[in-house]
């Protein structure tokens, strides 16, 4: 297993680990006061927001890169995180609607007198929380109120203003109740219709026809408001990129979540179906912009915001045709009428899908396509449906409106939507020569003896030809009678008597004679350019050369001299940075008199040790000898010098230093503190234990005169008096060695 898969596969395992300790914080999440409040939110709005979240999942499935094991990590844990909330934001929704599925029904009782049948104070109280009430928490409540016990309403009196509130706001919203009602009550309605047609009668009561106003009224509101979402979505295809079209869609989407919550505030039921929808709609368009599909846009959004609208209108007017036609007492049988308006949504249904499909797979690339294609669509799929539910339905195919309408709508859809199809049909010849016949092919022959005037088997003449003004002849192959014309039209004539082959023959020897030599002389010609241009390029390359080997030996002399000037430069930079570093060694330029010894003393760790100098100075002094520690400076000691100096190797620096006019030798002392501990003898005693390596150099060249080392114990009550007492017994210790 190479190191790659090895961290791929490591990511993807860590991610569920990652996935399960996040559980703990995706439920927090839902604890928190935004979540709750969506939480209470209705079913349609908790699906538009989990649309939201797998939208916003698809673009980052598209957008993210999972190249590297940590963004395979990263990856992996944002794919699962929009799941993981949808879930739980659901969760209750679903719990409501399996207990609702499952509950039992409750017999219908009044709600005015189970409040009424409360004590006085539980009915005072709960008469006062209802008057503080708004209009949607009181329609929450007279839900609440209808499928609550005696038990569960007396126990809801007995909570405060807050607690009813919370209680109130977990509670479904009405709306949707109300919905469904709606359309139960819009199929009752439509089934008296078909009963009553079934029974050919025109009773037909007027509130049913009242409220089949009102629904239609709403569908088309509904409707109005997606065809303008579609005109906004559709005219955005053809003009935005793929990311600026996928930009809209969110924003749509927003608006869309708007539109429903507007409608849920204004109890306006038509505006929350409508942003529902187009939310869906447009969460769905969302993905597929996202996923790579942007041409489908245009298509699915005339599918679903102009098709569905214009069938839920047909759908709307099948039992108000119906009506009509059983007041009018045109059809005697109102069965035949219902009939004919379910195949006017049938074939609406067709002509929607139809054109959807097109659109589809050719979309629009213009701006105002929509103006022109919808009205169209919709125009066709309607008169479809009215031809279909006035003629029989054999006659369908043969009605010259419907084919023709359906002719315009194509004609309409393929000028806006297939512009590719429009710059092939450009390119088409204006006029089409209908004389040339291409039958006869031109055929060329090397020589005389390669012409078959005839064919082998039938003797059949083969070759035709065409006299040139210049006195030549075009040849060509065919076979039959004729007439044959060339493309210039010109008449073939049959090569088919000696003459004229004679002619053919000699004119093609001809031919191939001046073809020969002016191919002769062409390759001549190129043979000779071909050899001036070998000559002029070799004289060419040799004067390259000579430039070249010029231009090098000019650039090596200016290297050499370059680097003759750097090594000059920086030997007399090397020379005066030793002359300063050689200055700096030395305190004193001269002396009164020139001493026997120049002292100097200095640790292993290049610590100067001027105290020890100083002594060892007048040690020499009273032992009859000069010495001065002031010619050498500190900085001899921490640049190092005192180390060369003092294994021998300052004779270069000693020859350029003025030190042998002042002193006869160099006396230098190296000090190492082997130890400091506690005494034995006494309390507060410290003993040192120290070692002193002496060097005595030559002043003239640096070379060793004499060295050796000593070794003294002092005492002392600190580390310096053990120190010090020790080095005044080393120094006591040079008499042996004659110093």
């Amino acid at each position: 297993m190479d190191k790659d898969t090895f961290q791929r596969g490591a990511a993807v395992f860590a991610s569920g680990y990652i996935h399960r300790l996040l559980e703990t914080i995706y439920n927090q999440l839902m604890d928190l006061p935004f979540m709750a409040r969506l939480k209470t939110a209705n079913l349609g709005s908790k699906y538009a927001v989990e649309a939201i979240l797998y939208a916003l999942t698809a673009f980052a499935e598209k957008r993210m890169a999972d190249t590297s094991p940590l963004g395979l990590l990263i990856k992996t844990v944002l794919m699962d995180a929009a799941p993981e909330i949808a879930a739980r934001l659901l969760r209750d929704a679903r719990a409501d609607l399996g207990s609702a599925a499952t509950a039992s029904q409750q017999p219908d009782q009044s709600i005015a007198s189970r409040i009424l049948a409360l004590g006085d104070a539980e009915l005072l109280r709960l008469l006062l929380s209802i008057e503080g009430m708004d209009a949607s928490t009181r329609a929450k409540f007279l839900a609440f109120a209808q499928k609550a016990s005696d038990s569960e309403l007396l126990r809801f009196v007995s909570l405060t203003a807050e607690q009813r509130k919370s209680l109130l706001g977990m509670h479904g919203d009405p709306q949707a109740e109300a919905g469904a009602t709606s359309l139960k009550s819009f199929m009752k309605d439509f089934w008296v219709v078909a009963q009553a047609g079934g029974q050919k009668t025109a009773e037909v009561s007027l509130p049913i026809l009242s409220r089949y106003l009102v629904v239609i009224l709403e569908v088309l509101k509904t409707s109005a408001t997606l065809l303008a979402v579609a005109l906004v979505v559709c005219t955005a295809s053809t003009l935005f990129g793929r990311w600026s079209l996928f930009a809209l869609v969110l924003g749509l989407l927003g608006v869309s979540a708007a539109l429903a919550y507007i409608g849920r505030q204004t109890q306006k039921s038509w505006l929350s179906v409508a942003g529902i929808v187009s939310g869906a709609v447009m969460a769905l368009l969302a993905m597929l912009v996202a996923s790579g599909y942007p041409d489908a846009v245009f298509g699915i959004a005339v599918f679903f915001l102009v098709g569905l609208p214009m069938l839920a209108i047909v759908a709307v007017l099948i039992p108000a045709t119906t009506a009509s036609e059983i007041l009018r007492n045109i059809f005697p049988d109102a069965h035949r009428t219902l009939v004919r308006a379910f195949q006017m949504l049938l074939a609406a249904l067709v002509g929607v899908v139809f054109s959807s499909m097109i659109l589809l797979i050719f979309p629009p690339q213009t701006p105002v396509a929509f103006l022109f294609i919808v009205p169209s669509v919709l125009v066709t799929a309607v008169a479809v449906g009215v031809g279909l539910s006035r003629i029989g339905p054999e006659a369908v195919f043969r009605t010259p409106v419907i084919l023709g309408l359906g002719a315009v709508t194509l004609v309409a859809m393929g000028l806006m939507s297939m512009p590719n199809l429009r710059q092939a049909m450009r390119k088409l010849p204006a006029r089409m020569d209908v004389t040339l016949v291409a039958a006869p092919t031109p055929v060329t022959f090397a020589t005389s003896n390669d012409i078959d005037f005839v064919a082998t088997k039938d003797g059949e003449v083969r070759i035709w030809y065409a006299e040139r003004a210049d006195g030549g002849y075009d040849l060509f192959r065919s076979e039959g009678v004729g007439p044959y014309y060339a493309k210039d039209g010109r008449r073939l004539n049959k090569a088919d008597n000696d003459s004229i082959r004679l002619k053919i023959a000699a004119s093609v020897d001809r031919e191939a004679a001046a073809k020969a030599d002016a191919l002769r002389k062409t390759d001549l010609a190129a043979t000779e350019r071909k050899a001036e241009e070998k000559r002029r390029s070799d004289r060419e390359a040799t004067e390259r050369a000579a430039a070249l080997r010029q231009s090098e030996q000019e650039r090596a002399e200016q290297g050499r001299l370059a680097a003759q000037r750097l090594a000059e430069q920086s030997k007399a930079a090397q020379v005066l940075a030793d002359k300063e570093r050689r200055a700096g060694y030395l305190y004193a330029r001269g002396l009164p008199a020139k001493v026997d010894f120049v002292v100097s003393a200095a640790t292993v760790a290049r610590v100067p040790m001027d105290t020890f100098a100083a002594a060892l100075v007048k040690y020499l002094v009273r032992r009859g000898k000069t010495a001065s520690n002031i010619v050498l400076s500190p900085a001899f000691i921490t640049a190092g010098a005192f180390d060369s100096f003092f294994a021998g190797r300052g004779g270069a620096d000693l020859q350029d230093m003025p030190v042998s006019t002042m002193g006869s030798r160099l006396f230098l002392a190296r000090i190492s503190v082997n130890s400091v501990k506690p005494g034995m003898s006494a309390i507060g005693l410290l003993s040192a234990s120290v070692v002193v390596a002496f060097s005595v150099l030559s002043s003239q060249d640096g070379s060793i005169v004499d060295g050796f080392e000593l070794k003294a114990v002092g005492a002392g009550t600190s580390e310096a008096d053990a120190i010090s007492n020790a080095l005044d017994r080393i120094l006591g210790q040079l008499g042996e060695h004659g110093y």
